[in-house]
């Protein structure tokens, strides 16, 4: 059935070779054959086109190990990336068709063919690397089959066929509901579309069963703490870190010598001792007073001490400088020292505590930080019998001529090996390992958006997952229904395949037809030897030196249009050929562009496993404006021309173009349609022959006069160089130069003229005049 919906193509390129920035949009109309012309000038990157189709090909072709050339020789200058990008595609369609090729420098292109199209193309590529290396003739390594089909009856199959996409499309869509449902989800919760865990969640990787992270946390919890994280309140202040414990206890490592000391009891009374360690930091400090005091004083109540208190002064003395004393007093220190180290332990288990509960509360604010926990400390006065250890010092300080035993010396070397493990190990190690976690939440909170973006990133993993698991059973029927479709696809191609034709058998008979439709008689190709003949002399070593540069050009373009059937499997692949041709008139006289342009023409009708001529599809490319007014005159081009311009793409007037049929048609009129002459009938007259002039003698200096006199149909009428030179040339006159008659003559002569060697225009012009 004809599909009447428009045709809509779309050209993308970014920094690939002379294209910064181009933006092409073509609308082809309704109806026929996909058949577009562009026109460039040189340096306007036309050929840059046809080179991006063609990297399908070539990555198609590569051998293991091998790779596209690096994509930098392809971007423009200065740039380290660029992308082409071809749709094509018919209004009304749900099928969009992408082929897209990406560039970044160091790296090869990256080729995506979202089509069926297979893109056959033409350019000095291809005949550089296809035809030249083999003397102009085929490729000797062609192989392989073109599977063919045979009228059976499949009907049961394809409404099979149908069913399972019908069902497909129905559970696509019922998936792809519940992916836009859980993008709504995600848009809802402010997540940036272009985060790569957003991406993730789509229907190509739900199918492909993603492995997503495992988020041990579900959706609607993350949820609960991004709202949390994002009401931090603003004067929350950061966390302060736990000091260093920097108390020196080096006494601590004496005890065991002091203990172990043996003191002399003093012959002083143990009544008065006794009296005295009641109140002895008083008497000392009343006795440190009265040294250097001339005056007999008391230094507390200010009256004169008598001879009786002066003796009870030297008594006291007596007792301090004694070796006893001096020992308890050495003991009592440590005593102090032990109870000050314990004191200030327990402050900085204070400080450690409070530090604990601050961090805590900023910790809950955010997940990152939820399974990580705030180090223990113990409590210092259990962790040290610090009793025991007074006990025995005391003990020593009561008895100090008796030796300590050697078991309470043992208890009192593993409480001090006890307290030195509490402080240089437990308590630097929780310490430090408390500021880790306090210098981590307070970078946190300082940078509170890096983990509202975490946790928005988890947040789409932990619903990708959450669709995973509610789509499984789709997605499960959808394979299945894949593997039928696959399968019964694959049951109609048997079914339908009757013949198999060798590839290299259809090239060489399309190729040896196409010569000769060419070239008549004058090269030949002989398919047994494969090469091509001239005079029958083989050309398979001579072919670069005895063909012109407009024979090989014409020759490389009838062995491309050859070598669809190499690029085609299956007389179907007839259907997805699209034809990308650029510049195959180059070097070539108007003989081989005739030629060219009726091949063009023709194409739809030229492969006959092609199902539909509406099927064909061509993008020809040309800088040669003349080439471009021949197809478009006899309407080769359906969907017309195109002007391709720095970042645009217009519509190629055609009166700018074809100026040639215009004047003939004027001419025809009034040689055969009565139509009077009038004052611009010579100026087409000399327009038309100076075309031809050129046309058949590009080479030639021909001026008009010789050219006349070498035809004899336009010789035959007399004073036809004067005419058209001197009616096409401004000149007052009083009155006309020549008769209607002798120019009517003149047109004559120049239709009969083509007539004979261009019949077909001729025609052309007849039903252009006739639809007038």
């Amino acid at each position: 059935m004809p599909d009447n919906h428009p045709y809509n193509a779309s050209l993308r390129i970014q920094h690939i070779g002379p294209h910064e920035n181009a933006n092409l949009q073509i609308s082809m109309g309704e109806k026929g054959p996909f058949k577009v012309g562009i026109f460039a000038t040189n340096g306007s990157g036309k050929t840059t086109l046809s080179k991006q189709f063609r990297l399908q090909r070539l990555q198609n072709d590569l051998k293991d190990g091998e790779a596209l050339r690096d994509a930098a020789t392809f971007l423009s200058i200065g740039q380290g990336s660029g992308l082409f990008r071809f749709k094509f595609d018919k209004q009304g369609s749900t099928v969009n068709e992408q082929y897209e090729v990406k560039y970044k420098a160091g790296e090869p292109p990256r080729i995506h063919n979202k089509t069926d199209f297979i893109f056959h193309v033409f350019n000095s590529d291809y005949v550089r690397e296809t035809i030249e290396p083999n003397n102009f003739g085929p490729d000797d390594t062609i192989s392989g089959y073109i599977i063919g089909k045979e009228a059976v009856d499949v009907s049961k199959e394809k409404k099979d066929l149908a069913s399972y996409k019908d069902r497909h499309e129905h559970i696509k869509d019922a998936i792809d509901n519940q992916v836009s449902t859980a993008i709504q989800e995600l848009d809802k919760l402010a997540i940036r579309s272009n985060t790569k865990e957003y991406k993730n969640l789509n229907f190509e990787n739900l199918l492909e069963n993603s492995n997503i992270l495992e988020e041990l946390e579900t959706f609607e919890a993350l949820k609960s703490k991004l709202k949390k994280l994002e009401s931090i309140p603003e004067d929350l202040t950061d966390v302060s870190e736990v000091k260093e414990f920097n108390q020196d206890f080096e006494f601590a490592k004496t005890v065991s010598s002091d203990l172990n000391e043996i003191v002399s009891v003093s012959s002083i009374s143990e009544a008065f001792k006794e009296k005295i360690q009641n109140k002895e930091e008083f008497i000392k400090a009343g006795l440190i007073s009265l040294e250097g005091d001339s005056e007999v004083i008391c230094p507390f109540c200010e009256q004169d001490l008598l001879e009786q208190q002066l003796q009870l002064i030297d008594r006291y003395k007596e007792y301090f400088e004694d070796t006893e004393t001096k020992f308890k007093q050495k003991l009592k220190r440590k005593k102090n020292n032990f109870e000050s180290l314990l004191t200030s332990l327990q402050q900085k288990q204070q400080e450690f505590l409070k530090a604990g509960k601050q961090w805590e509360k900023i910790r809950n604010y955010f997940p990152t930080h939820s399974t990580e926990t705030f180090p223990e400390l113990k409590d210092p006065e259990t962790a040290i019998d610090w009793e025991r250890l007074y006990q025995i010092i005391e003990a020593k300080r009561k008895s100090p001529s008796e030796p300590v035993d050697e078991s309470t010396m043992s208890h009192v070397q593993n409480l001090i090996r006890e307290l030195n493990q509490y402080i240089s190990t437990e308590l630097s190690t929780s310490i430090y390992e408390a500021n880790d976690l306090i210098r981590k939440v307070n970078l946190t909170k300082t940078n509170s958006s890096n983990e509202i973006l975490s946790l928005k990133r988890r947040l789409c993993n932990a619903r990708f997952i959450l669709l995973q698991k509610k789509t499984e059973s789709d997605f499960t029927t959808l394979k299945n229904l894949n593997t039928s479709i696959k399968a019964t696809i694959d049951a109609i191609d048997r079914a339908e395949s009757k013949t198999k034709h060798a590839k290299k058998a259809k090239i060489s008979e399309e190729f040896r037809n196409l010569i000769r439709y060419v070239f008549h008689d004058k090269y030949i190709f002989n398919e047994e030897e494969n090469c091509l003949e001239f005079k029958s002399q083989s050309l398979r070593e001579s072919a670069q030196d005895i063909l012109s540069d407009g024979e090989k050009s014409i020759i490389a373009f009838c062995y491309y249009l050859a070598e669809v059937h190499r690029v085609v499997n299956k007389t179907s692949d007839y259907d997805k050929l699209f034809f990308i041709i650029d510049d195959p008139v180059s070097s070539m006289d108007f003989h081989f562009t005739y030629s060219i342009s009726t091949l063009l023409g023709e194409l739809e009708s030229r492969y006959d496993d092609m199902s539909s001529k509406e099927n064909l599809r061509l993008l020809l490319l040309t800088h040669n404006i003349e080439f471009m007014s021949v197809v478009l005159r006899n309407n080769v081009l359906t969907r017309g021309g195109y002007v391709l311009t720095p970042g645009a793409i217009n519509k190629l007037n055609k009166e700018l173009i074809m100026p040639y049929q215009e004047h003939l048609m004027d001419v025809y009129r009034v040689a055969e349609k009565g139509i009077a002459p009038n004052h611009t009938t010579p100026n087409s007259m000399r327009h038309i022959i100076e075309t031809i002039n050129k046309f058949e003698c590009p080479g030639n200096n021909y001026n008009l006069k010789e050219f006349i006199n070498d035809n004899e149909e336009l010789k035959s009428c007399s004073g036809i160089h004067i005419l058209v030179q001197d009616g096409s040339h401004g000149y007052i006159r009083d009155q006309s130069a020549m008769t209607p008659d002798l120019i009517k003559k003149g047109c004559e002569s120049i239709i009969k003229f083509i007539s004979g060697r261009y019949e077909r225009q001729i025609t052309n012009i007849k039903n252009s005049v006739k639809n007038l």
